[in-house]
């Protein structure tokens, strides 16, 4: 992740293309939280909140246990947040700023959170440990609860230089014209 070296660029390509071709997979963008659940995907690549609201989609007397989440070892995992902005040309600021004070108050971000999308907010106010002996993540999908110190450790997405993103961008044109 953020590397400009086209070896290692190629290598991840190749990689996708590999389990593409061996396990007839396929690319699919968003749906996790609902598709797998459904048992349209057996397994699939998703941020950790699909995984947590995957359980609101569950058929009817299916219990949370078929579900799973892994994610690579503390310093190797990717991490991140949504984030919401207002443009600068904003018809009405006031109002989308006033939106994204109520998203970042705890109450409302938490009860988003686990009433509604399954996206952890970043509040300190949240005990990850809670979260699963409340029963908002159920313990089989604990690695999917996100804490403070992975934003310090893990690997975060930066933005690259444009000759650098368009490596990453014609090999992600290759892996869909190859799927």
């Amino acid at each position: 992740m953020n590397t400009g070296d086209p070896a290692l660029i190629t290598a991840a390509k190749e990689s996708i293309l590999e389990t593409i071709n061996e396990n007839q997979a396929a690319l699919k963008i968003n749906g996790i939280y609902a598709k797998l659940p459904a048992g349209d995907y057996t397994v699939g690549e998703a941020w950790s909140g699909d995984i947590v609201g995957a359980q609101w989609y569950l058929p009817k007397g299916v219990g949370t246990d078929v579900l799973g989440f892994w994610r690579p070892p503390t310093g190797q995992t990717m991490i991140g947040n949504d984030l919401l902005v207002v443009p600068a040309a904003a018809k009405n600021p006031r109002l989308a700023h006033e939106f994204i004070n109520f998203m970042l108050d705890e109450k409302h971000g938490y009860d988003n959170f686990v009433n509604w999308n399954g996206y952890q907010p970043p509040f300190t106010s949240i005990d990850p440990d809670k979260l699963i002996d409340d029963g908002v993540v159920p313990e089989n999908l604990a690695a999917a609860v996100v804490t403070e110190d992975m934003f310090k450790k893990d690997l975060t997405p930066v933005e690259l230089p444009p000759s650098v993103d368009q490596l990453w961008l014609d090999a992600w044109a290759e892996i869909k014209a190859g799927a």
